[in-house]
């Protein structure tokens, strides 16, 4: 893959008190970890976008970062994308404080 569709949830109950869906293509090589695409996004598309940054160990032991892709728990700090198109949630979606955010 040299292209990958990121489809991310998105709410700020502070902007806006709706939930919605953001689509953003990124350039993507093999074993780039989801965590490294969140980056890529925030650094480079859309700053606004709220996901865990602050896992320290990025070595898929704190679980602290965990999100869901695709329907299914992930450590984003080690977990690499198969598909081209991924859905990116929040583990809880009831909890959200901002996008990909929970409370810890």
């Amino acid at each position: 893959m040299d292209k990958i569709k990121v489809v991310c949830y998105r709410f700020n109950k502070n902007k806006d008190p709706k939930e919605y869906y953001q689509v953003y293509e990124i350039p993507y090589h093999d074993g780039m970890s989801l965590l490294e695409i969140l980056i890529y996004i925030s650094e480079n598309i859309d700053p606004a976008l709220a996901y865990p940054k602050h896992s320290l160990c990025k070595q898929g032991i704190c679980g602290e970062c965990t999100l869901k892709m695709n329907d299914k728990p992930v450590l984003p700090c080690i977990e690499s994308p198969k598909d081209p198109i991924i859905i990116v949630e929040p583990l809880r979606k009831d909890k959200v404080v901002r996008d990909l955010v929970i409370p810890r």
